[in-house]
Order: structure tokens, then sequence, then C-alpha cells
């Protein structure tokens, strides 16, 4: 998204089609100014050069991950849409007779807490892989579902997550051309 300044008045973000069709229609002065994510400071539209295709794709680190319904300091632009992801793992016979002893006595089953640690970041892995994929910068009311299937001296956790990809609304740098 790409932001423009036009007699000190702010205005975007656009998409590069939006800013071709209000350049062809002569509606952007040539002192204007642009700027977009990951640009240090504006510049004149007289030193235009359309981000990437792929500069503008969010990199999967950055993907902002919050369980809330809004991620501090920004404010959501477009909801993407939903994302989900789901991790089966199995527990074994050893962690679970340990998880049994761990009940009966007391403690913490290290083992079994460690396997549901890694699969919730296995989906979390999942949700941001896919936000990227979509464009958003974020998934916000992230949920976690947690289950267990038993049977036929197997034993498997599933854990499940989904939320909401958005866009987010990224403010320029304070303007002083």
């Amino acid at each position: 998204m790409i932001y423009l300044m036009i007699d000190d008045d702010q205005g975007g973000p656009f998409t590069q089609e939006e800013l071709g069709a209000l350049w062809e229609a002569g509606e952007i002065p040539g002192d204007a100014w642009f700027w977009y994510r990951g640009m240090p400071s504006w510049l004149p539209v007289s030193k235009f050069v359309p981000p990437s295709a792929g500069a503008l794709l969010t990199p999967q680190a950055s993907i902002q991950m919050v369980t809330s319904d809004e991620v501090p300091g920004f404010k959501s632009h477009e909801a993407v849409g939903i994302v989900g992801a789901e991790h089966a793992a199995g527990v074994g016979l050893i962690s679970e007779l340990y998880a049994a002893v761990t009940d009966a006595v007391g403690g913490r089953s290290d083992r079994i807490q460690a396997i549901m640690n890694s699969a919730r970041h296995a989906v979390t892995a999942e949700l941001q892989e896919q936000a990227a994929l979509c464009g958003a910068d974020a998934v916000i009311g992230i949920s976690f579902g947690y289950t267990q299937f038993s049977g036929q001296s197997k034993s498997m956790l599933l854990v499940s997550a989904s939320g909401t990809a958005v866009t987010l609304l990224f403010e320029p740098p304070g303007f002083e051309g």
C-alpha cells in the first residue's frame, strides 16, 4: 500500500493500480510525495519506483499474532480471511505411562508439555504462513483448541488454531518535504 502527500494533505493507502489510475487521470501533481512500508522517508513522485511484488508481500516473521481483536498500536484496515491450522502428534506409550505416574503422585509431565508446546508452535507457524500468502500483516482473535484421541493402544494429541487474517494501517513517517 502506498501513501501520497499532495499539498500537505496525506492520502492513502492506495494500491499500485489505484495510483496508476490517478496518475492517468492527472490527479497526482508532479510535486507530490510518496511513501510505502519499508521506506525510511517520503520521496518526490519524480523518484517513484514501484515496489516489487515480493517487497509488498509481508515476510512471515513479521506477521503479528494476537489473541485479542486488535494489534496494539495499529488499526486493522481490512479482513483478508479466516486462517486455520491443525497439528496431530503421537504421544507414545512411555509418555502416557509417565503422565499417568505424575497424575497419581502429582507433578508436571515435561514430555507431554513439550509435545503440546511443539504442536502449538507448529500451528502458529502455519497460521503465519497462511497469512503471509494472502497478503495479511497480522492474525487477530487467535483461538487454540486441544483434543486427545485414544484407542487401540495409540494416543494422539490434536492442537488446532484459527484466527482472522487482516491488513494493518501503517503510519508513514512525519512529512518533511
